[in-house]
């Protein structure tokens, strides 16, 4: 078995089990490879770990070895709203890449590994990214060091992100489709004459 990186949180076999969860939701039918390529990006492409987390003073954290947070500072979230507002912009299947690349900053946020400092990278944290992403596909109860999420836990995650999702707009694809036929209709006709 191998051992993930401490600088991550749910494994890549997580994040695109959610990003599939979320193409349903979404309707990306055949732009899923591009969601899922998004769902993996921030940890294989821009290595950027440093955004992943997100600590907030507010929330529940029980006492172990680990340091809670003493002061908000939530890159994780500010990357998906980033990447949500991308998604907006966008047509076709970068728009679900965008979407894809948010839910993993949005998930990570969501994962107590990512919300306190100072925790042990291979005992807890990748153990518990380690024993979720190889239960993902069926009913579980994962945990690491006294910290569990359960397959209902991570749904609820991946239901909170789709609930920020605004439905799939389409007018503008079939706008700029109806351009460009319009446009070749015209220039058919022209050459016609």
């Amino acid at each position: 078995m191998a051992m993930v990186a401490p600088g991550l949180s749910w494994d890549w076999t997580t994040h695109q089990y959610a990003a599939r969860e979320i193409c349903s939701y979404a309707g990306c039918g055949g732009c899923l490879p591009d969601m899922l390529n998004g769902s993996i990006a921030p940890d294989r492409d821009f290595k950027d770990s440093v955004n992943h987390h997100c600590y907030d003073p507010s929330h529940e954290c029980p006492n172990g070895d680990w340091v809670c947070p003493d002061r908000f500072d939530c890159p994780a979230l500010e990357k998906s709203d980033e990447w949500l507002a991308k998604a907006r912009q966008d047509l076709g299947c970068e728009r679900f890449y965008d979407i894809g690349v948010a839910s993993h900053y949005y998930l990570d946020s969501r994962v107590f590994w990512h919300q306190v400092t100072n925790e042990d990278g291979s005992a807890c944290h990748a153990r518990f990214e380690t024993l979720v992403g190889d239960s993902i596909e069926k009913d579980f109860n994962a945990g690491a060091c006294g910290i569990n999420v359960t397959k209902a836990d991570f749904l609820g995650h991946v239901a909170a992100f789709e609930g920020q999702l605004e439905p799939m707009d389409h007018t503008k694809e079939i706008i700029a489709g109806c351009v460009i036929a319009l446009l070749v209709l015209v220039t058919a006709i022209r050459f016609r004459k």
